[in-house]
C-alpha cells in the first residue's frame, strides 16, 4: 500500500477516511442500507473515498465487516498523520509526470514516510528550494545568480 504524495492529496485522503466512517453509522444513506443482509463495505468504500481506495488497492479483505473497515480506516488515518512533511518550493506549478518523479526519487533517497508540501513561487526564477527536518537548502537561479553577483561589486569588473 502507498501512501498519498502530497499534503493535498495527503488532506483529500483524511477528508474521505471521515466521511466514509460517518457514512457506516448513517442509517439514511442512500447508497448503502445498513438493513442490507450482506452490505458490501469495500464498494461503499471505492465509491466515497476514490483516492484513499486508489493507494490501497488489494485491502478489500479489510473490508468484510463494518467494525473491520473501521478500524482499518482509523488505522490508516494515523498512519497518514505521521507522515512526515518536506516542502518543495518550485518556480512553477509542476506536472503529473514531475510530482511522480519527484516523489519515486524522494521515496528511495529519503523515505516512504513523506509528503511534499509543494509550493509555487516565480520569483526562485528556476531550481527548488527544499525544507525539511528543521533544514534549509537552497538551488534555486535566484540564489546562484546572486551569489553570482554578490562576487562582483563593482559590475565593470565582469567586462
Amino acid at each position: 500500500m502507498s501512501n498519498p504524495r502530497t499534503v493535498r492529496e495527503l488532506n483529500i485522503c483524511l477528508n474521505e477516511i471521515e466521511e466514509y466512517i460517518t457514512s457506516l453509522y448513517n442509517v439514511g444513506n442512500l447508497e448503502f442500507s445498513l438493513s442490507n443482509d450482506n452490505p458490501d463495505y469495500y464498494s461503499l468504500f471505492v465509491r466515497i473515498c476514490p483516492t484513499v481506495s486508489s493507494f490501497a488497492k488489494d485491502e478489500e479483505n479489510k473490508f468484510s465487516t463494518r467494525e473491520s473497515a473501521e478500524d482499518f480506516l482509523q488505522g490508516l488515518k494515523e498512519q497518514y498523520k505521521k507522515l512526515r512533511v518536506m516542502t518543495l518550493t518550485m518556480s512553477y506549478k509542476p506536472d503529473e509526470s514531475t510530482i511522480s518523479d519527484v516523489y519515486s526519487w524522494i521515496n528511495t533517497h529519503v523515505g516512504s514516510d513523506i509528503v511534499m508540501d509543494l509550493q509555487i513561487n516565480n520569483k526562485i526564477a528556476g531550481g527548488l528550494v527544499i525544507a525539511y527536518n528543521g533544514r534549509y537548502f537552497d538551488d534555486s537561479l535566484r540564489k546562484k545568480i546572486d551569489r553570482y553577483f554578490k562576487r562582483y561589486e563593482n559590475v565593470t569588473q565582469l567586462l
